[in-house]
C-alpha cells in the first residue's frame, strides 16, 4: 500500500488554506495548516512533511526569509517547497528560485489542478 504523502499549506488566509487542503486531500494527499512561520516549524518538528505550499506574506515573518530559513534547518532542507502567492512580482519569483523553491505561482493566475499537478511534480524523485 502506497503512504500517502502531507503536504504542509502555510498561509496566513485561513479560508485560502483550507481550500487548497481540500483540493489537495480530494487528490489523495495528507494535508496540514499552518498560519504562520512559529507554527509552520512546530508542525515540522512534530511529523515528517513530504513538501510545503508558501505563501510569501506571512504574519510573523517574510515568506523569502522563511523559504531561505527552511532551505538552512536540517529538518527541512530537502522538503520541495512550491510558493503560492497573490505577490505577482517576477523578481520575488526569481529570489524564491534561488532561495530553492521549486515553483512560484500566483494565486488567481493558475487553476486547481494546476496547484495539484505542481505539488505532485514536486515530490517524484529526481
Amino acid at each position: 500500500m502506497k503512504q500517502k504523502k502531507k503536504i504542509l499549506i502555510v498561509d496566513d488566509d485561513t479560508q485560502f488554506a483550507g481550500y487548497i487542503a481540500l483540493l489537495l486531500s480530494n487528490s489523495g494527499f495528507i494535508p496540514r495548516e499552518s498560519y504562520g512561520w512559529s507554527h509552520m516549524r512546530e508542525v515540522i518538528k512534530e511529523e515528517p512533511i513530504d513538501a510545503i505550499i508558501l505563501d510569501m506574506i506571512l504574519p510573523d515573518k517574510h515568506g523569502l526569509t522563511v523559504l531561505s530559513e527552511l532551505k538552512e534547518w536540517e529538518r527541512s532542507k530537502h522538503i520541495p517547497i512550491v510558493v503560492l502567492s497573490s505577490m505577482d512580482n517576477y523578481s520575488y519569483k526569481q529570489e524564491a528560485e534561488s532561495h530553492g523553491a521549486v515553483e512560484y505561482l500566483v494565486k488567481g493566475n493558475c487553476s486547481p489542478d494546476e496547484v495539484v499537478a505542481v505539488v505532485t511534480k514536486a515530490l517524484l524523485p529526481i
